[in-house]
């Protein structure tokens, strides 16, 4: 509910006594991660799953039955690449991520024909925000330092507009990634044996560079 706290402070509503209804909802609740599984607490995955997860579901269980009476309108889960590959060092991340775009896939069943109302998953690669300077570490700290992929990333008005354009087209599911994380997201059905065999390469660079930072830090 805070999102939507947030949004009548905005307007200068009086929340308890708004009444309209919700034609697009966007679901776009996320905080990442940046440490291995083994260097974890797992009150990092309790915190991670609440926001990235449970956070979105409970949300869009609000407001399920309002848009049903009103006749439709159009959810949106902010997955991530993360969400379709497993991504090294978020675990937690990937695992919330994955669970959104389950339970917005299992909810279009339910809701796409019988209540007009439409579900979208949006899967972004790389975007130039502070998603990675904010991230949790093993011991639930932020990170407080950027990544250069983040920070190469594509800027976020140019994401908004390609999630707005698959929301008009109605589409179910939209990757917006370039190069190798598109590539990588298209070989993980498309080819699972090369991807398996990439992303374990990848992960094994990835965990020796990530415990050289450690013992520099």
């Amino acid at each position: 509910m805070q999102f939507y706290l947030l949004i009548f402070r905005y307007h200068g509503i009086d929340k308890h006594k708004w009444q309209g209804r919700v034609d697009v909802l966007v679901n776009n609740a996320g905080i990442s991660q940046r440490c291995l599984a083994i260097d974890a607490k797992p009150e990092v995955y309790t915190e991670l799953i609440n926001i990235d997860l449970i956070a979105p579901i409970w949300l869009t269980q609000l407001q399920l039955s309002r848009m049903a009476e009103a006749g439709g309108g159009h959810i949106i889960g902010i997955s991530s690449v993360a969400g379709r590959i497993g991504a090294p060092l978020r675990t937690a991340y990937s695992a919330a991520k994955f669970g959104l775009i389950g339970y917005m896939d299992a909810l279009r069943t339910e809701v796409d024909r019988t209540h007009n109302i439409k579900v979208t998953n949006i899967l972004p690669g790389s975007v130039a925000t502070d998603v990675s300077r904010n991230a949790l570490t093993g011991d639930g700290s932020k990170r407080g330092m950027s990544d250069a992929v983040i920070d190469a990333g594509d800027d976020p008005m140019d994401c908004a507009r390609c999630i707005w354009e698959a929301v008009n087209a109605d589409k179910p599911e939209y990757i917006y990634a370039k190069e190798m994380e598109m590539g990588l997201a298209q070989m993980r059905h498309g080819d699972p044996d090369t991807f398996f065999n990439a992303i374990a390469d990848f992960g094994a660079q990835t965990v020796a560079a990530y415990w050289k930072e450690k013992e520099g830090a």
